[in-house]
């Protein structure tokens, strides 16, 4: 009889490294901002992916951004789940009665779970009605918390992944008020001068640019780490609409500021050119025409790699061109300024009309087609 009950003790913001075979490995506690994927009773990946709502169910075969979850510090020895995909907190709705979510932009009471091992697998607990999430139906069903014992279906397979190597989303900000941008729906809050307007947009409203040199939104999507072009990936994508054919009018700029820091990555309006500027020890640019629409919103990606730098408009590859390793002389977080040359700040290449919905990814994106939803 006794080899039928689990023991199981509480890890504080922690979880248990576990073999996949039947046999568990020592155990060892990740920290705090570790990467991880959850395998149910069915063998099959938890996934949060749009195709469900964002529901978590079981039913990947492998392992992608939408299958794998920060492990977030909620305090008192707790921890919340962010899902990689979509960087929203995973949420036992409705009080644990309703199906997990990845859905929520902050931690409250129906974020907040803890880790228990049992034996050679995890169970999560949901604190907020001190259940244990269960893979329901043998993992046929969404994950819910409504299990007061642990058995098959609320045991799980955790492994992980070291955060370096993991494609996200770590910049998401909608630019359809002021609060989106200090309260982005993913990433380190913008910083806003003057007093930014707000007009029709792509999706809902978008942030509107004029020629108040005063009113301007910055990024430092990367936070405080000190990233260099060329031995770094990123993708900054986002909707853009202008109100006429201005010439030399700069859609984003970013780059690491400081003396002789000659860095850059510009994306500029021309009159009927767009421009993609990569500047690194030698200036690269790619200059292409293009038919502006002012009652027209266009999507554009600019794809910094390893090797060069590529320019996606509405979701096709326009052009590529290379880009060279610089080491640059100070030690500064990198800056991205929507709508604006951010050394000389000059009102005349502000861009004029609007943008709306800047992602951007630690990684060099190809596929666009997610561009058409918000």
């Amino acid at each position: 009889m006794n080899q039928c009950k689990y023991r199981f003790r509480t890890l504080s913001a922690s979880l248990i490294l576990l073999a996949v075979s039947g046999t568990a490995q020592t155990s060892t506690i990740p920290a705090i901002n570790s990467i991880i994927s959850l395998k149910a009773v069915n063998t099959n990946y938890v996934s949060a992916k749009p195709a469900n709502t964002n529901v978590l169910i079981a039913n990947a075969l492998t392992v992608g951004s939408y299958e794998s979850f920060t492990v977030v510090d909620a305090g008192n020895g707790q921890i919340a789940l962010k899902c990689n995909g979509n960087n929203l907190y995973v949420s036992a709705t409705l009080a644990g009665s309703s199906s997990l979510v990845a859905s929520r932009t902050n931690i409250g009471s129906y974020e907040k779970f803890k880790f228990i091992q049992t034996n050679s697998r995890t169970a999560l607990l949901a604190m907020i009605n001190s259940k244990y999430v269960c893979a329901d139906g043998a993992g046929k069903k969404p994950l819910i918390a409504k299990s007061t014992v642990i058995g098959g279906w609320e045991n799980f397979i955790v492994t992980t992944t070291p955060p370096a190597t993991s494609n996200r989303l770590i910049t998401w900000c909608k630019l359809e008020s002021i609060a989106s941008i200090t309260n982005p729906a993913a990433g380190p809050a913008g910083v806003i001068t003057g007093t930014p307007l707000f007009t029709t947009g792509k999706f809902g409203t978008g942030l509107r640019i004029d020629s108040d040199i005063a009113d301007n939104v910055l990024f430092y999507p990367f936070g405080s780490s000190k990233r260099y072009f060329g031995t770094d990936e990123f993708t900054i994508e986002l909707w853009a609409r202008p109100n006429g054919l201005n010439l030399d009018r700069y859609i984003f700029d970013f780059l690491r500021p400081g003396t002789n820091d000659l860095s850059y990555v510009r994306l500029r309006q021309s009159g009927s050119y767009i421009i993609l500027h990569g500047l690194t020890n030698s200036p690269t640019g790619i200059r292409l025409p293009y038919t502006w629409a002012t009652n027209r919103f266009d999507h554009f990606a600019v794809v910094v790699s390893k090797t060069k730098v590529s320019l996606y408009t509405n979701g096709l590859l326009a052009a590529s061109g290379g880009i060279a390793t610089h080491v640059l002389g100070t030690q500064m977080p990198q800056e991205l300024v929507l709508g604006i040359e951010q050394q000389m700040l000059d009102p005349q290449k502000k861009f004029v009309g609007c943008i709306d919905n800047l992602k951007i990814y630690n990684y060099a994106k190809t596929n666009f087609t997610d561009r058409l939803t918000e």
